[in-house]
């Protein structure tokens, strides 16, 4: 990924949420769904709870990027992935995690 293009989706990563309360409820299953693809290749590394001024606790992963902006550089960008109960950010929410199926790999031996 070029170095621009990941300075346009960081940004667009800061805006996230906050932007799509602005606009139309219509278009808003389209933009949580490019919000979340965002996630992908992300580690979680990791976990808080985070209290409001309300005293609500909001679950906040910090998650991590590895962009490729060279052959020889990169740039790591690190985010909080803050869970909501909804997209107006009305209060802290939850997150299911399903069990899948386990994939078993060889692992090659290193000399």
């Amino acid at each position: 990924m070029q170095t621009g293009t990941m300075v346009r989706a960081d940004r667009e990563w800061e805006l996230g949420l906050s932007e799509m309360r602005k606009r139309a409820p219509i278009r808003l299953n389209m933009e949580i769904a490019k919000i979340y693809k965002q996630m992908i290749g992300h580690t979680i590394i990791g976990f808080e709870m985070e209290k409001d001024e309300e005293g609500n606790d909001w679950p906040v992963f910090t998650v991590e990027k590895t962009y490729q902006s060279t052959k020889t550089t990169a740039t790591k960008v690190r985010h909080r992935l803050v869970i909501s109960r909804d997209p107006e950010g009305n209060g802290p929410g939850f997150v299911f995690l399903n069990a899948g199926e386990d994939e078993r790999i060889t692992i090659p031996e290193t000399n």
